[in-house]
Order: structure tokens, then C-alpha cells, then sequence
């Protein structure tokens, strides 16, 4: 209910919300599915949310060396599994193809390090068909 957020969005209206690279920089602590949930459910019918994250799953050993290194300098740098990254996207309806990153990525024959990092990425985007169910 931000005025400044309604000034520039009209929320009765389908909206597009690009969570890129962020969501992986909040730390479980502070839940980033909450967070994500939070901006997901003040979107009206009909929006698109796209979503990409580093995953955990291609490359675990260098993620986790990535994370590592990211915390020494003070980053806060959190690779999830596939699995908590489509939590992200709760009860929402993937937009075919419904491809991600990842699922190109196991079958890259020859990765470099360069290409480890942007393929360890999740991305998906989803549309919201329906208002959540009231609690």
C-alpha cells in the first residue's frame, strides 16, 4: 500500500516483477521465500514473476568455494537447490517452455569455470491465474 508504489504501478492491472539476482544474496535466516511471497502475493491477476538465482545443484563444490569467497568479503552469496528455488514460486503457473538454466546446464558436455557460474542459475517465470486463497 505504498503511495509512491501505486504512483507508478497500477495494481489493477497484470504486472511484471524481475527478482534478478537478488533473491540469492538474502540468507535463509531472513527468509528469502517469505520475502518473495511478500511481493508475489500483491500482484494482481494475470502478472508474470521471473526469478533467477545461483542453484546448488550443478556445481556444488564451486558454489560453495563461490559462497565462501563472497562472505570473506563480506557478501552474503547463498546457492539453493533447485527445489528451494522453485519454492520461490509457490502454487504459481510456469510459462511454458518452462526451461531453466540448470536443466540446460547437466547436459553441457564441456563448462568451463565462466560458463559454471551462469549456468548454475535458475531462472523461471510464472503467471499468476488466480488471487491467492484468503487464510
Amino acid at each position: 500500500n505504498d503511495p509512491a508504489l501505486r504512483l507508478n504501478l497500477d495494481l489493477n492491472r497484470p504486472v511484471g516483477l524481475t527478482m534478478i539476482a537478488v533473491l540469492t544474496h538474502i540468507s535463509d535466516e531472513y527468509d528469502p521465500w517469505g520475502c518473495a511471497r511478500t511481493l508475489m502475493d500483491a500482484l494482481p491477476s494475470g502478472s508474470y514473476v521471473a526469478i533467477s538465482h545461483l542453484g546448488q545443484d550443478f556445481k556444488p563444490d564451486a558454489m560453495t568455494r563461490f559462497s565462501d569467497l563472497a562472505a570473506q568479503r563480506g557478501m552474503t552469496m547463498v546457492p539453493r537447490t533447485k527445489t528451494d528455488v522453485m519454492r520461490l514460486f509457490g502454487d504459481w503457473e510456469f510459462v511454458k517452455p518452462g526451461k531453466s538454466a540448470h536443466d540446460w546446464a547437466e547436459r553441457c558436455v564441456r563448462c568451463d569455470l565462466r560458463i559454471d557460474h551462469a549456468a548454475s542459475r535458475v531462472t523461471r517465470v510464472a503467471k499468476r491465474s488466480r488471487w491467492p486463497k484468503s487464510p
